[in-house]
């Protein structure tokens, strides 16, 4: 190979791993975002539930 078509196979890797490690990064903040979506739904229900129910029966 010249030296040329080193550097565009070399670029379009480079390129490659980047554009990955972005989407890695995007998926992993997702995940956090759906941990604490799902905690604070379960507190809501709970609450709910709570209320409706009157609290804790003596």
């Amino acid at each position: 190979m010249n030296r040329g078509t080193t550097l565009l196979v070399l670029l379009a890797v480079a390129l490659g791993t980047a554009g990955c490690e972005a989407i890695a990064t995007i998926f992993e903040a997702g995940v956090w975002v759906g941990v604490i979506v799902a905690v604070l739904i379960l507190a809501a229900i709970v609450g709910l539930v709570r209320m409706v129910g009157g609290g804790r029966r003596r």
